[in-house]
C-alpha cells in the first residue's frame, strides 16, 4: 500500500465509523472519546512522502514554566520509549504537550486496528503516566511494578522486540513488567 491508499483508507475509516474529520493538505485531523480517564483525544494523520504518521495527542500537558514538571514528564517518555516496539511517546519541550507518535510506512492492516493499537498502549500506560503527571511519585516509582496486560505486545513477533525484550516478556500470558533501571536516575531529588 503506498501512501495515498493508506490516508484514503484512514478516510474511508473515518467516514464509515461516521466520525468527522477535518481535512487540510496532507493532513487529516479527528477526534475520538477514549474509554479511559484522559477523555477526548486529538488524532492527526500526516501524509508525508515516504511515510503516514499517526499523531495521537494527550489532553493535559506539562507546566513548561515549571522546570521539574517538564523533566519528570520528559523522563516518563524516556523510560517507557525505552521498551515500545512499535510507536513512541514525544514531549514538545515548547508548550509541554505529550503525543503518541505512530509511524505507517506500509501496511496491510486496517485503518482501525492501527487506531485502536495506538490507543491501547496509550490507554496501557494511563495510570502511571497520570500519577507521575499529577502525584509525588517519581516516575520509577509510577512505572515500577506496573504490568502491560493489554494488546501492547499481543502483535508482536520476536524480530520486532529489542534483544532483551525476552527477559520482561512472559510467552505464556503475553504480560510484560514495563523496565525501570534503578541504578540510573535522570534527577536523584524526584
Amino acid at each position: 500500500m503506498n501512501m495515498i491508499e493508506i490516508f484514503e483508507m484512514f478516510q474511508d475509516y473515518l467516514e464509515q465509523e461516521n466520525i468527522r474529520y477535518f481535512e487540510a493538505e496532507n493532513c487529516l485531523q479527528w477526534y475520538l472519546s477514549s474509554e479511559n480517564r484522559l477523555g477526548f483525544l486529538r488524532c492527526t494523520l500526516q501524509n508525508e512522502a515516504n511515510e503516514c504518521t499517526l499523531y495521537i495527542y494527550l489532553p493535559v500537558k506539562a507546566n513548561r514554566c515549571i522546570q521539574s514538571e517538564m523533566l519528570k514528564i520528559a523522563e516518563f517518555v524516556t523510560r517507557v520509549n525505552f521498551g515500545l516496539s512499535n510507536g513512541n511517546f514525544e514531549l514538545d519541550w515548547t508548550n509541554g504537550e505529550v503525543s503518541f507518535r505512530y509511524s505507517i510506512k506500509h501496511s496491510d492492516t486496517y485503518a482501525g486496528v492501527i487506531i485502536q493499537d495506538a490507543l491501547s498502549i496509550i490507554s496501557a500506560y494511563e495510570t502511571p503516566f497520570l500519577s507521575a503527571m499529577f502525584g509525588n511519585a517519581n516516575v520509577k516509582e509510577c512505572l515500577n511494578d506496573y504490568t502491560i496486560t493489554e494488546k501492547v505486545v499481543e502483535n508482536f513477533n520476536d524480530d520486532d522486540m529489542p534483544p532483551d525484550w525476552g527477559k520482561h516478556i512472559d510467552n505464556d500470558t503475553n504480560e510484560a513488567e514495563l523496565y525501570v533501571d534503578d541504578d540510573d536516575d535522570i534527577n536523584d531529588n524526584n
